[in-house]
């Protein structure tokens, strides 16, 4: 089987790419989780306020038993898209009004009693699949309890507002992408540069070109290996210079020698 071989760059770009990308996707898994929380907390939030501001409505009409006004204030607030049912029970836990959307009639048995969240005291809300129930007393002014009441909420906003989210950290996600794999390429290549460099300056010393020399205007450790390998270089061309006149040298001498004893011999005879 053939092996990938990679240079220094490939690898760099490639660990440099893997570092982006695993941080831009946890730092979006975490931002969708924590938007999820707030979004559903707002829901909440908003929810138990509707339930509030409907008790206050309905607790002088409760407590006189106005049948025909509790049901006008309850059919105005079925009328809200995100509302899927309403119970309203007296102080004595009876079910006065149970309507529910998904069947367009009054509820009865096990669906109309009075959840046990309600007696808490305060309002409560409690997760039933995709909706949201909120449970709480009716009291008068003077704190006494008329009633109480449990309305569901469907989370299908809610879903939508935690689909638009997490399509909104989608595309800053692949922004981050984006961004992140450039700045890995630029930073690639710039911390590589000069590793190519210093490399093709080393094969060229090697054929035998001493006039060759490195980068070495950066101020950091390939600066000094650059200064490093050009004073090599300059080295071994002064090196290679003084025995080049050496033998310059010794060639004018010996050619000296060879003439005065050739003049010698000619003397003699």
């Amino acid at each position: 089987m053939s092996r990938i071989h990679l240079n220094i760059r490939q690898k760099l770009m490639t660990l440099t790419i893997c570092l982006v990308v695993m941080v831009v996707i946890a730092i979006a898994l975490f931002s969708v989780f924590v938007g999820r929380e707030k979004v559903m907390e707002t829901f909440e939030e908003q929810s138990r306020g509707m339930t509030q501001i409907l008790a206050d409505g309905l607790v002088q009409d409760l407590y006189f038993r106005n049948i025909e006004a509790l049901g006008d204030r309850i059919k105005v607030t079925l009328a809200q898209p995100s509302v899927r049912y309403l119970r309203l029970y007296d102080s004595a836990r009876q079910p006065v009004h149970s309507i529910d959307k998904a069947n367009k009639s009054n509820a009865s048995g096990a669906a109309s009693r009075l959840p046990s969240e309600a007696l808490t005291g305060g309002w409560k809300s409690t997760y039933e699949g995709n909706l949201l129930r909120v449970d709480g007393p009716v009291l008068l002014k003077n704190s006494t309890v008329v009633g109480y009441l449990s309305i569901g909420f469907s989370s299908h906003t809610l879903d939508g507002a935690v689909a638009e989210f997490a399509l909104e950290s989608a595309a800053v996600t692949l922004l981050l992408l984006i961004i992140g794999c450039s700045g890995a390429y630029l930073t690639a290549r710039n911390f590589t540069h000069p590793i190519v460099a210093i490399m093709s300056t080393a094969r060229q010393i090697e054929a035998g070109n001493l006039a060759a020399r490195a980068p070495d205007d950066r101020r950091d450790e390939f600066g000094r290996l650059g200064e490093a390998i050009n004073s090599m270089a300059a080295a071994i061309g002064n090196s290679r210079a003084e025995v080049v006149t050496l033998n310059n040298e010794l060639e004018q001498r010996v050619a000296e020698r060879t003439a005065q004893f050739e003049s010698a011999n000619r003397s003699l005879q």
